[in-house]
């Protein structure tokens, strides 16, 4: 399997589509998201949703770790991307921007986990493990 830079549009498949994404309180937890179809290229960004107004500053006073099947990713590399979300329910139901990482696993198959851990200034640390099986061709 190989990490590469990429956006949500560029994806076959999006982890996301099949884990849920939404971590609204700080701690520790692990999801498990079950099997995923073959995926060429499996969208694996995640990140943070906030009026367009609020994004940049709210992106800017974070900081990032992500691992994948337990190694390190420099996140800074990859950069990010935007999209809207419109009448978004974790934003009670208000149009928002996600910002998310711009990752790409090329060739995933079998067993997998991605943790993000992202540390908020004043809300605390977000430390999140999903676990995933993608289906082989």
């Amino acid at each position: 399997m190989l990490v590469v830079q990429g956006i949500a549009q560029e994806a076959n498949v999006k982890l996301f589509d099949f884990c849920d994404p939404v971590v609204l309180t700080a701690g520790r937890r692990t999801r498990s998201c079950g099997l995923l179809p073959p995926a060429r290229r499996l969208f694996a960004g995640h990140g943070i949703f906030a009026p367009k107004k609020r994004i940049e500053a709210a992106w800017d006073e974070l900081t990032w770790d992500m691992w994948i099947d337990g190694k390190h990713v420099t996140l800074s590399g990859f950069g990010h991307s935007d999209r809207w979300l419109f009448n978004y329910p974790p934003a009670d139901g208000n149009n928002v921007v996600l910002r998310e990482w711009a990752i790409i696993l090329l060739g995933a198959a079998g067993r997998h986990s991605i943790r993000y851990r992202t540390r908020w200034p004043q809300q605390g640390t977000f430390d999140t493990t999903w676990k995933f099986r993608v289906r082989t061709q």
